[in-house]
């Protein structure tokens, strides 16, 4: 009866767990295969390397980002304009960001939408 008990315990501690584990082991292969397909000439232990320095960041509609030059930033969901300040103040359109695509420090973020994105250092790409 003791060996059955302790069975149930075993099966419920395992039961909690794993959706957690099944939840994180997605995210990763979703960062791992935007990085690969971001950075193609990366080599596979590469790729796991830039995957284990990846930052996740997340913008509000509206809301801007200044990027830091020593990394690539990766667009996961969402889409976003690149802009700088022009000489009269007002914004000047650099390009227009969706997912899959790519950029590295130049100019502000401003999220159009919901916006999801990695940060990857730029000696890891």
């Amino acid at each position: 009866m003791r060996a059955q008990l302790l069975w149930v315990y075993l099966v419920a501690g395992i039961g909690r767990w794993l959706p957690s584990v099944a939840l994180e082991m997605s995210r990763t292969y979703r960062q791992y295969t935007c990085v690969a397909r971001a950075f193609p000439h990366l080599r596979a232990h590469e790729l796991i390397e830039a995957t284990a320095q990846l930052e996740e960041f997340r913008l509000r509609p509206g809301e801007r980002m200044r990027p830091e030059l020593d990394r690539w930033y990766i667009v996961t969901r969402g889409t976003g304009s690149l802009v700088r300040r022009g000489p009269g103040g007002h914004d000047i359109l650099l390009r227009v960001l969706a997912p899959g695509q790519v950029w590295r420090g130049v100019g502000t973020l401003c999220a159009d939408s919901s916006l999801e994105g990695l940060a990857v250092p730029a000696d890891a790409a």
